[in-house]
C-alpha cells in the first residue's frame, strides 16, 4: 500500500495508521453495496443524497487509487501540460494533484463533503492552488480543455445524465474534450453502477459532444477532430490506395483533404492553412497504412507521433532518424537501423503471422521511439503544435538532401516539442512494389533481394 496516503488519511481522521488500515479491512466495497441495496435510491435525487452521505467511499477510494489499474486509467492525462481542467467527481483529488504537479490549471468537484474535506488536505499540504466546487453548477468560468471524468459517469442516474453532459458540453472550449474512463453496468459488488453504454453515446452526440476513436469526447464547432492531408501531385490515387483510405477507421466528424497539382511543400503549407481541425494526418499518395493507423496515434497521447514506413528506393531503411554527426560530414539525420531491427526481433512471432505488408502490432508505451526526424508518411501532428511555429510549416532546403519534412521536424523541435515514433505501426511505401519491413529484416541480413522486381 502508499503508506503517505494512509498517513494522509490517518490525519485528517485523527486516528492512528493502524486504525485505518482496520477499516480498510472491513471492506468498504462491501459496506457501500450493503448500503445502496438498503436505501434503493430510486430518483436521480435520492442517488446523490447516497453520495454525498456515503463516509465509506473515503475508505473505498483510497484502496481505489492505490491501485494500478487506477494508475492506468489515468495515464493517457499525464501528457497534459498547462491545460484547464475539470475533475468531475474528483474523489480523494489524487487525479487533480498528479494534473496540478504537471502545471495544469485544476478545478475538482465532488458532490462528497466528507470527499471534498479531505481532498482539501492534501491540496494544503502541497501548497497546490486548486479550486473546490461541490457540483457543476457551481463552476462558473467555462472555457476548459479538458473535462476528467474517471470512473464516474456510471454512477450518475439515466434521468441526470443529459444534464451532465449538457454542462460539460458548455463548461469546455470549441475543440476541448471530455476524457472518461467508465465502467457500465452494475455487479454484485457495484450495484450502484447504471448501465449507460448505449444511452450515453446517443445522449453525447445529442448534446454535441463527438466520439473520438479513442473514446474521448470532442466539443464539436467550427472544427472536426481530425483532417487527413494529402498532398498528391497528379489528383488522383490508384486503386489499393483509394481503397486503403476508404477503409481508414476515422470518427464520423473526419475530413479528407488533398490539394493537388502543387509543390509538395506548398500543398502541404497549403492543408494547414485551409483546415481548422484538432489533429492532422499527414499521408503520402503512395502509402499504405493499416486500419486503424489514426485511432492507434492518437491513442498515445502524444502532440507528434507517427507511424513506419520503409525509404521508397535505394535500401529500404525506417524512414525515422536521429542527429548524428561525423568527421567531414557534420551534422546529419542517421536512420534507426539498428532499433527498428531490435524491435522486428522482439516482435517476431507477430510479424511472421502478419498477412498484410502494412500492420498494427501491439507494443507497449515505453517502446515508443523519440527522434529527431520522421517522413509525413503517416503522422499525427496536434493543431496546437503547428499554432506554435511561425509559417511556413514546410520548405524545400536548397542546395541540402534536406526535405520539406525535415524542415517541420526542425521547427517541431525550436518549438519545444517531441517528436515521437510508434514502431509497431507499419506502413507500405509504394514504390515499383510496396515496400515494408520484410524488405528491411533481408537487406539487414545482407541479403541480395532485388528490391524492385518483387515484394517479399
Amino acid at each position: 500500500m502508499d503508506d503517505g496516503v494512509i498517513r494522509e488519511l490517518a490525519r485528517y481522521l485523527e486516528v492512528d495508521v493502524e486504525e485505518v488500515e482496520k477499516r480498510f479491512s472491513a471492506d468498504p466495497m462491501k459496506a457501500l453495496a450493503e448500503k445502496w441495496n438498503k436505501d434503493a435510491p430510486a430518483s436521480s435525487e435520492e442517488v446523490d443524497e447516497f453520495y454525498r452521505s456515503s463516509e465509506d467511499y473515503l475508505y473505498d477510494l483510497t484502496l481505489w487509487n492505490m491501485t494500478p489499474q487506477f494508475k492506468f486509467h489515468i495515464d493517457p492525462l499525464m501528457n497534459y501540460q498547462r491545460k484547464k481542467i475539470l475533475d468531475f467527481g474528483g474523489g480523494i483529488g489524487s487525479l487533480s494533484i498528479a494534473l496540478a504537479m504537471r502545471h495544469n490549471n485544476l478545478v475538482y468537484c465532488d458532490i462528497n463533503p466528507i470527499l471534498r474535506a479531505f481532498a482539501s488536505q492534501r491540496f494544503e499540504d502541497r501548497l497546490l492552488d486548486i479550486k473546490i466546487e461541490e457540483s457543476l453548477d457551481d463552476v462558473k468560468n467555462a472555457g476548459f480543455d479538458i473535462i476528467a471524468a474517471v470512473d464516474v459517469l456510471e454512477h450518475i442516474h439515466s434521468d441526470a445524465l443529459e444534464g451532465v453532459l449538457q454542462k460539460f458540453y458548455d463548461l469546455l472550449k470549441p475543440g476541448g474534450f471530455l476524457y472518461h474512463r467508465s465502467c457500465f453496468g452494475c455487479d454484485p459488488n457495484h450495484p450502484m453502477h447504471y448501465d449507460h453504454s448505449q444511452l450515453f453515446r446517443r445522449i453525447a452526440h445529442r448534446v454535441g459532444l463527438i466520439e473520438r476513436a479513442n473514446g474521448d469526447l470532442v466539443k464539436s464547432g467550427k472544427i472536426c477532430s481530425v483532417v487527413v492531408a494529402i498532398p498528391t501531385l497528379s489528383g488522383q490515387f490508384d486503386l489499393p490506395e483509394f481503397h486503403n483510405l476508404l477503409g481508414l477507421d476515422l470518427p464520423p466528424d473526419a475530413q479528407i483533404s488533398t490539394n493537388p497539382h502543387k509543390p509538395a511543400d506548398q500543398s502541404r503549407n497549403e492543408l494547414i492553412e485551409n483546415t481548422n481541425s484538432e489533429w492532422l494526418l499527414f499521408m503520402d499518395d503512395d502509402v499504405i497504412v493499416p486500419p486503424d493507423s489514426y485511432r492507434r496515434l492518437v491513442g498515445w497521447g502524444k502532440k507528434v507521433i507517427s507511424g513506419v514506413s520503409m525509404k521508397r528506393a535505394g535500401t529500404p531503411e525506417p524512414q525515422m532518424y536521429r542527429f548524428s554527426h561525423a568527421e567531414g560530414r557534420g551534422t546529419y539525420y542517421m536512420p534507426l537501423v539498428q532499433e527498428f531491427i531490435e524491435f522486428v526481433k522482439r516482435h517476431k512471432a507477430d510479424l511472421t503471422r502478419a498477412q498484410a505488408s502494412y500492420i498494427s502490432v501491439p507494443i507497449t508505451m515505453d517502446e515508443l521511439l523519440e527522434v529527431d526526424g520522421v517522413g509525413m508518411d503517416c503522422i499525427l501532428i496536434h493543431r496546437s503544435v503547428l499554432d506554435d511555429i511561425e509559417p511556413p510549416w514546410f520548405q524545400f532546403t536548397k542546395g541540402t538532401r534536406s526535405g520539406e519534412d525535415f524542415y517541420l521536424c526542425r521547427k517541431i523541435q525550436q518549438a519545444g516539442h517531441k517528436i515521437w515514433v510508434d514502431p509497431g505501426l507499419l506502413c507500405g511505401h509504394k514504390h515499383m512494389t510496396v515496400r515494408n519491413f520484410r524488405h528491411l529484416q533481408c537487406w539487414a541480413m545482407g541479403d541480395t533481394y532485388p528490391w524492385d522486381l518483387e515484394e517479399v
